[in-house]
């Protein structure tokens, strides 16, 4: 039979490991966050400046019909081009959309960075961001192959290097994230918590 005394210092040793686990948690979470914030702001600076920077550049204007047209980019009917357009802009909304989740829902949910809602809109940001630097590399394979389109060889071959970044990243997520199941945050956190 355990005295008192012992049974205060098991319930200590319990308090204390489920303490660790808490901070261990919180670190994991935060060190994530942090991660997925940096990567989607970079997303969102980079598919901004694309958007305006556009492949093929502007018409300047210099006689009557171009001057109706100044400020368009040359290549607007071109369909690779069109798809750089469309793709670069899901990027950049995805990607500000990441920021404000990790940002603001973050700040409305302070000193609560354990509890489901707050992992739940952590897991949103990260697969928003994922999603959107997916849609960057196609929006940068398209916009290459739009401006390369008169040398075929070399943009097939672009396409096809870009395009890599798919390979390697199912690769990647197959043989790290099979161990690691990011649902289950929000659930390691409330057993820690409650």
């Amino acid at each position: 039979m355990l005295n008192d005394s012992s049974h205060k210092k098991m319930m200590n040793n319990a308090e204390k490991k489920k303490i660790e686990q808490k901070e261990k948690l919180r670190t994991k979470i935060a060190n994530f966050r942090e991660s997925t914030l940096v990567a989607a702001a970079l997303i969102a600076t980079v598919t901004f400046t694309a958007g305006f920077t556009l492949p093929g550049g502007n018409i300047s204007g210099d006689d009557n019909k171009q001057q109706q047209q100044q400020g368009s980019a040359v290549l607007r009917n071109n369909v690779a081009f069109q798809a750089f357009i469309v793709t670069d802009t899901i990027a950049l909304v995805l990607s500000t959309t990441a920021v404000f989740i990790n940002l603001f829902l973050t700040i409305a949910s302070l000193g609560e960075d354990e509890n489901e809602e707050f992992v739940s809109n952590y897991i949103k940001s990260m697969n928003l961001t994922i999603w959107a630097m997916a849609f960057m590399v196609i929006a940068f394979v398209t916009g290459t192959y739009a401006v390369l389109s008169l040398s075929n060889a070399l943009a097939i071959a672009i396409c096809l290097i870009g395009l890599s970044f798919f390979i390697r990243f199912f690769s990647i997520i197959k043989s790290k994230f099979k161990r690691f199941d990011f649902t289950n945050i929000g659930r390691e956190a409330i057993i820690v918590v409650g």
